[in-house]
């Protein structure tokens, strides 16, 4: 029996939902899966951070006052339901957007149907972007600017784990708005600063007795 012989005994209904079909998997075959539903969340998730670091004045998206102002944007949201490495694997995707698409242009029709999840995605973008230097380099490849690429994903690797392990304590603690191990000196002042302005200058003065009671010598 021929192709066109076995179509012609399909139903009207099961030819119509044989096509429904493959339109759908031709779309997920084109990457569309990741493309039409997640790349739109990410672009909620940015926007959360541009407004909570220009609110709170930060240069990097990191740090217990950052987390805790993200949370409370994102509270009684489907945002707030989303797990933390799920997030940051989706940043971390929707800063890589352009690699994705270069990433996926030598993939099989299954693979870009497969492999739709961020945290799929950003596990094989990161295998992509820090490929042996033997193995084929980018278009337009330029030596300074893979090092410099390569400085620029390290930095974010330790930032997307510094959140994660941020969050992951602060959940585990009374609320705290910073993490004394990780956040920087300059983030607590200003969280002190920001929180109890009356205290602040008190705190200042007895941190100093502090550190003067620690370097004095014994006996």
């Amino acid at each position: 029996m021929t192709t066109a012989s076995l179509q012609q005994q399909m139903t009207d209904e099961d030819r119509a939902l044989f096509e429904r079909g493959a339109s759908m998997l031709k779309r997920l075959q084109a990457g569309e899966g990741f493309d039409e539903h997640w790349v739109p969340v990410g672009q909620g998730l940015l926007a959360v951070r541009r407004t909570v670091m220009a609110a709170l004045h930060l240069k990097k998206a990191r740090g217990g006052y950052y987390n805790d102002a993200f949370g409370k944007m994102v509270a009684r949201t489907p945002y707030a339901d989303m797990h933390k490495v799920e997030r940051s694997n989706l940043l971390y995707c929707m800063e890589h957007l352009p690699d994705i698409l270069e990433m996926r242009a030598g993939w099989t029709p299954t693979e870009r149907a497969k492999i739709n999840h961020p945290t799929s995605m950003a596990q094989r973008l990161r295998e992509f972007l820090n490929r042996a230097p033997t193995e084929a380099p980018r278009r337009n490849y330029s030596r300074t600017a893979d090092l410099k690429d390569k400085l620029d994903r390290a930095e974010r690797a330790k930032l997307d784990l510094e959140e994660r392990v941020a969050s992951m304590e602060r959940s585990a603690d009374s609320g705290s708005l910073f993490d004394l191990k990780r956040d920087s000196a300059e983030d607590i002042a200003g969280v002190i600063v920001g929180t109890v302005p009356s205290k602040a200058q008190k705190i200042h003065e007895a941190l100093g007795r502090a550190l003067t009671r620690q370097k004095r010598p014994a006996g």
